[in-house]
């Protein structure tokens, strides 16, 4: 007890477990983790696949790495070939 008469707060700092108005979330384990960056990556290529603007990508020194289907199709090529 303190000089008031209350019993001091709980110490949740040394290594006890959280009072019980926290909520508790799992973490995700690497794979879950991973699988989550993999559906992300998905949704972004098929966001940028279907926009309706040209949209690519270049290197530092200037070569495109990326060009999404709306930009092949005004230049009559694939990607392959617009990056080569």
């Amino acid at each position: 007890m303190t000089s008031n008469g209350q019993n001091p707060p709980p110490d949740h700092t040394a290594g006890s477990d959280p009072p019980p108005s926290f909520p508790r979330k799992r973490v995700p384990r690497h794979r879950d983790a991973k699988q989550l960056i993999g559906d992300l990556r998905a949704l972004y290529i098929s966001l940028v696949e279907n926009l309706p603007l040209h949209v690519l990508r270049k290197d530092l020194k200037g070569r495109i790495v990326f060009a999404n289907r709306s930009f092949c199709e005004l230049l009559g090529k694939p990607l392959a070939e617009i990056k080569a």
